[in-house]
């Protein structure tokens, strides 16, 4: 299974009357599942079935937990001071 995660971001560091020392601004793009590739599970293996050799199903979809979710975006502004 392959996900392909990714991240832009740009800094930006100044001074604020307030605050002497730097600030910090963080603009963060990330992006997950960013292919947007389904997980296909394990091909029907018995010779007999009319499914033989068909994928029917996906990987992970029995635990939430190992499940690859559609592809997700966040837009993050962060300020540290």
């Amino acid at each position: 299974m392959i996900g392909t995660d990714w991240a832009l971001w740009r800094e930006f560091r100044f001074k604020t009357p307030l605050n002497r020392e730097n600030t910090l601004l963080q603009i963060r793009w990330e992006n997950f599942n960013a292919l947007n590739h389904a997980p296909l599970g394990e091909p029907n293996t018995v010779t007999d079935s009319a499914l033989a050799g068909q994928i029917t199903g996906l990987l992970g979809t029995f635990l939430k937990a190992n499940a690859v979710t559609m592809r997700r975006m966040e837009f993050t502004l962060r300020l540290q001071f």
